[in-house]
Formats: C-alpha cells, sequence, structure tokens
C-alpha cells in the first residue's frame, strides 16, 4: 500500500510540474513575440542607379525604410558587387567577405539614403 501511495505521489507532481513548465511557457512566449514586434524592422524600399556613363564610376542609390516601432540605433550597412559569368547557384565565398560600415539611426518609419560607387 505505500508503495502505491508513493506511485501515486510521484504521478502528482510530475503532472503538477509539467503544468507548471507549461503555464510559464505561454507568457515567456508572449513576452517574445512582443519584443519582436517592438523591434526595429529594416528593409530595402528603393534602389536606383544614379551614374552610368562611360569612363566614371557607377552609382547606386539604396533608399532603407524601418518599418518597425523603435528606433534602429547600431546600423551597420554593406554592400558587395559580384559579376559571376559562370552563373553558379547558391551563396558564394565572397558575399560574405562584405566590410560592415556604421550608419546613421533611422527611426521608426523613417527612412535613409545610401549611395554606392
Amino acid at each position: 500500500m505505500a508503495t502505491q501511495d508513493q506511485r501515486i505521489a510521484d504521478n502528482s507532481k510530475r503532472s503538477v510540474d509539467a503544468s507548471n513548465r507549461q503555464s510559464k511557457a505561454v507568457p515567456d512566449a508572449t513576452i517574445a513575440a512582443s519584443r519582436l514586434d517592438q523591434r526595429a524592422w529594416l528593409g530595402i524600399s528603393n534602389v536606383r542607379i544614379v551614374q552610368f556613363e562611360k569612363d566614371k564610376p557607377f552609382k547606386i542609390n539604396v533608399d532603407f525604410k524601418n518599418t518597425g516601432k523603435t528606433p534602429s540605433l547600431q546600423t551597420m550597412v554593406s554592400i558587395k558587387w559580384v559579376q559571376d559569368f559562370n552563373i553558379r547557384p547558391g551563396p558564394k565565398d565572397e558575399w560574405f567577405n562584405a566590410i560592415m560600415e556604421p550608419a546613421e539611426a533611422i527611426s521608426p518609419q523613417g527612412g535613409t539614403q545610401y549611395i554606392w560607387t
């Protein structure tokens, strides 16, 4: 009888522990979703060729927009041109050697422009 009572007590404890873990998981998921919703969301909103002339450097203007709810404070930008006449599919090693440069902060719903040569 004592063995059966111990088994019942152990099963009850496991059930309570599982319930506590599930109860904690719900607010943790809600907090994580809230943080994700509040962050800055940066994207490219427009790309324009601003100089494409013989004997002059090729220049493009890239507009970035923050569609998030908080400012983008530690923004970094980078661009890497690769001309591949073999049309090899998939990522290329040179894509991962880009030099990152600090950029200005972007306010929520704000934007900024960068011109690359």
